[in-house]
């Protein structure tokens, strides 16, 4: 039997979802989790990954039960018991045996917290940038990303077959002391969002040319972006499929 996990995490403790030898990730932490609770040996399958230090409101994962699950409530409190303090599941239901937490997928939301003024309660959980940014400016450029394109110059280079993604919508709103930029799409590269955030500041601070974003897509040249925006700032906060999967 196959189950999907819905889960948050603060990225802060760990080296990104992804399992390694070494370092400590969100998934090493569940896969403990599950195998303890369940007494077999589990292993998840994330929605996609989240880099050193990234965060998520919304993520998911499935794995595979030799048993049938009757009382989920029972199984996620005693889950969330076992798990640390910054890992948390908020549902779990039985899923189709072909369903695939990444590749079923329709879409995927990641949000960027800019915090404009020192704040010692947003540490590690938002980019403290001090200087005033044009977002009217920003905004004027965000339709560039619209669409199907090869973002090869915003990602970290990467053992896959292509570099295209499909942007489906990117907004930014800006309040009294902090900016969210959001942006949605069918996938995400490493580094991609982080590398875009710091596109957009650089424009929006006169740093670099209005025409960065669609230089970048042209010629593809990774060079030319001079700011990354940090980790702590970044959270994924949406992942859809198709309807019905989720309830």
């Amino acid at each position: 039997m196959k189950y999907l996990i819905e889960l948050s995490f603060l990225g802060t403790n760990y080296y990104g979802w992804q399992k390694q030898l070494v370092q400590p990730t969100v998934q090493a932490e569940l896969n403990k989790s599950l195998s303890i609770f369940f007494r077999e040996n589990i292993s998840t399958v994330g929605c996609g990954r989240t880099d050193t230090g990234v965060h998520a409101i919304q993520f998911y994962a499935h794995f595979e039960l030799d048993s049938a699950i009757n009382d989920f409530k029972d199984v996620i409190y005693h889950l969330n018991a076992i798990l640390p303090p910054d890992i948390a599941i908020k549902n779990i239901n039985l899923v189709p045996e072909d369903f695939h937490a990444r590749y079923s997928a329709i879409s995927r939301t990641y949000s960027y917290l800019i915090t404009k003024n020192k704040n010692p309660i947003l540490m590690d959980r938002a980019w403290f940038f001090g200087k005033t940014i044009n977002t009217q400016l920003i905004k004027d450029n965000l339709s560039t990303l619209i669409g199907i394109h090869d973002f090869s110059a915003f990602a970290k280079k990467m053992p896959i077959n292509n570099y295209n993604c499909n942007i489906y919508d990117a907004t930014i709103m800006e309040h009294k002391d902090y900016i969210i930029f959001s942006i949605t799409a069918n996938r995400f590269l490493r580094q991609m969002v982080r590398s875009i955030v710091g596109v957009l500041i650089s424009i929006g601070t006169n740093v670099a040319e209005e025409n960065l974003l669609n230089e970048l897509l042209l010629h593809k040249d990774r060079s030319k972006i001079k700011i990354i925006a940090p980790p702590q700032g970044l959270y994924l906060t949406r992942v859809t499929y198709p309807e019905g999967t989720t309830n």
